[in-house]
């Protein structure tokens, strides 16, 4: 189908009014050729001539809207192709700057500008609304005489929850400026078997009034069955004492699969549906969890992520056959190596930060037989790799003379090998 665009339309509204279907011309029908009479008409109207009234009226009705020729709900179907591309996550763990972008600038912005018509449509449909964001509010929003700044928030959440109708949302929260953390943790709560993610943005900030551990734990009491992925953010927790602590999230959440947690650890109760795991300054030992093992247990992980923490003593504590893709970015290679590791038979990618010998990542090589691509440094960060201060050679060089003369015969050491970064 081909859309004729008028020009000299006066507005938008205007031009989408005269949007009309027009099948290209086939020089061999002889139905689409003007009749007899038809050409006397139309040599009746001279160029010099503009159209009289009458005639344009007659062609005018019969040129249908587009909003007229396509019924709302597949109007909405294109919609939703456009909402899903503009509001697929750029990036995994999220970051602040991401979703102010986001909330700043509407995914369907352009789309409503099109027509009342379109905009209606959009404003009228929850599920484009289902973006809940508690982030700080610009300097220039005006405050209502009568109410503070927390006060402002939780109204706006309020609207926004009933906004979203029934559908599923996405929750954002800036941990490092809310106030009154739970007046705004018992409105979510109350929707928690509509999350579908779950980012606590944070970045430690200590505040006058940090998070309870307590609140904050509750929150995650509840059980969340459309929950499909969640970000713990480096909040600020303290205990009833004011001590800072880091906890352990165990979250019901049988549909999980992205979970990324910063020096808080959340493990899902049940692992089946996890694919994707990332930890950063997650200390076990410091933690002391009393888990059952099999909580640890991560049978169909894909991807692991391990950044600023002891690698060894995660991979040791986690149990990931199936992992396909592993990163390790721990920023130093002096931790103490766990007694022993798993075999990895599925693993294809390992990207690791060269920072220096590392007996972990020594005995990792030669657990890996099916190896296709390796890097010694995180791919997509490579202007963080400081090479004026690159003075010896890569440590995978003599990690893998030790992984060779463990085996006693090369070829079967990484034969799959393909890549090396």
């Amino acid at each position: 189908m081909i859309l004729s665009l008028p020009t000299g339309c006066a507005d938008n509204s205007s031009l989408l009014g005269t949007l009309a279907p027009v099948c290209p011309p086939n020089p061999s029908s002889s139905h689409l050729q003007p009749s007899i009479p038809m050409q006397r008409k139309i040599s009746q109207v001279s160029p010099s001539q503009p159209p009289s009234e009458s005639f344009v009226s007659r062609i005018t009705s019969r040129v249908q809207s587009i909003n007229d020729a396509l019924p709302s709900e597949l109007i909405l179907l294109v919609f939703d192709l456009i909402y899903a591309e503009r509001t697929d996550p750029p990036s995994f763990p999220y970051t602040k700057s991401e979703v102010v972008e986001r909330q700043n600038r509407h995914a369907l912005l352009d789309v409503m500008l099109v027509c009342k018509g379109w905009r209606e449509l959009v404003e009228t449909s929850p599920r484009y609304w289902a973006m809940i964001n508690v982030l700080p509010l610009p300097n220039t929003f005006p405050i209502t005489p009568g109410h503070d700044v927390a006060e402002h928030r939780r109204m706006m959440l309020e609207a926004q929850l009933r906004r979203s109708g029934s559908v599923p949302i996405q929750v954002n929260i800036d941990m490092d400026s809310v106030m009154k953390f739970s007046e705004i943790a018992d409105l979510l709560e109350a929707e928690g078997r509509r999350w579908r993610i779950i980012n606590l943005l944070a970045s430690n900030r200590r505040t006058n009034d940090p998070t309870r551990l307590s609140r904050l734990a509750q929150l995650f009491t509840r059980p969340f069955p459309c929950l499909k992925s969640l970000h713990m953010g480096n909040v600020c927790l303290a205990d009833d004492k004011g001590h800072s602590v880091a906890m352990v999230v165990q979250v019901d959440a049988p549909a999980l699969h992205a979970v990324s947690c910063h020096s808080h650890l959340v493990l899902p109760l049940s692992n089946d549906c996890l694919r994707y795991l990332s930890v950063t300054r997650i200390n076990l030992d410091k933690m002391q969890l009393h888990l059952d093992r099999s909580r640890l247990e991560f049978g169909q992980l894909v991807e692991l992520r391990i950044s600023r923490c002891n690698p060894g003593a995660l991979l040791a504590a986690f149990s990931t056959p199936n992992l396909v893709k592993l990163i390790v970015d721990s920023k130093y290679s002096d931790y103490t190596p766990p007694e022993s590791l798993n075999q990895y038979p599925n693993l294809k990618e390992l990207q690791w930060d060269d920072m220096g010998p590392d007996p972990t990542f020594s005995m990792l090589l030669p657990r890996c037989p099916n190896l296709t691509r390796f890097a010694d440094y995180i791919v997509g960060r490579e202007d963080d790799v400081s090479l004026d201060e690159i003075d010896d050679p890569p440590s995978v060089l003599a990690a893998v003379t030790e992984a060779l003369s463990e085996v006693g015969n090369e070829r079967t050491l990484w034969p799959h090998l393909e890549e090396i970064l």
